[in-house]
């Protein structure tokens, strides 16, 4: 399937700011202390199933999710609850803080491990029990989005790459260092919910992002994992 672009009338083109384009993507290390607030997304947090002088290894869940829409939150570090508190969020309304005194080792729990997956409904358990939420700044719980009433069929699922803020490069970044693992990911994603087309749209000021992209879609075409589009878009404000 080819999707047309019909581009947007009042979108702008500011000046691209993309200095740190070129930086390879570092993980985070070396915390002696992190707070975790419980409620991170969209709809009702978590109520906490961890207290003071627990000891917690990395990927343990924190919390205990309040609703359909709610998601666990896990521990980033292992090491000892130093406090479990209500705190303030940034839109004023409170939450609980659970604060982690880091052991140093980075421990990964023995709950962490590869999710059975044998349908749409334990795919969807899957993504749903490990946190998952979108990153566009409501923090909509993945598992939601791709569980759509029975009666709306869906045909095409669309992946957003293009980055359209001219300050960020957090999409170029994937793209280029892990752009296989994208587009198998889209792929699975698609497998499993019944969706029928897969289209990357990135905007042209990534270039070498979205010629690693079809590369990547010409590997998982060759190792018959199914087709994906890659869609290389003007660059605008909003794409």
């Amino acid at each position: 399937m080819k999707m047309k672009w019909l581009g947007l009338s009042q979108a702008i083109h500011p000046a691209d700011k993309k200095g740190t384009a070129g930086l390879a993507i570092k993980p985070l290390s070396g915390f002696s202390r992190v707070t975790i607030p419980l409620d991170m997304q969209v709809g009702p947090g978590c109520e906490s199933i961890v207290k003071k002088g627990d000891h917690v290894d990395i990927g343990d869940p924190l919390g205990k999710p309040l609703g359909a829409w709610s998601v666990p939150v896990h521990a980033s570090v292992s090491g000892e609850v130093e406090s479990v508190q209500e705190q303030i969020l940034s839109d004023g309304s409170r939450a609980q803080y659970v604060t982690i005194v880091s052991d140093g080792k980075d421990t990964v729990s023995e709950l962490v491990k590869k999710p059975v997956v044998t349908d749409h409904a334990s795919f969807i358990e899957a993504i749903r029990v490990s946190g998952l939420v979108g990153l566009g700044g409501a923090a909509f719980p993945t598992h939601i989005k791709l569980n759509p009433p029975p009666d709306k069929k869906v045909d095409t699922l669309i992946v957003n790459a293009a980055e359209c803020e001219p300050y960020i490069t957090t999409d170029n970044r994937i793209c280029l260092e892990n752009a296989y693992e994208c587009v198998a990911g889209a792929l699975a994603t698609a497998f499993w919910c019944g969706i029928e087309n897969v289209v990357f749209g990135i905007e042209d000021n990534k270039k070498d992002a979205a010629v690693a992209l079809k590369k990547a879609a010409k590997r998982a075409k060759r190792d018959g994992r199914g087709s994906v589009e890659i869609k290389v878009l003007p660059t605008s404000y909003p794409t």
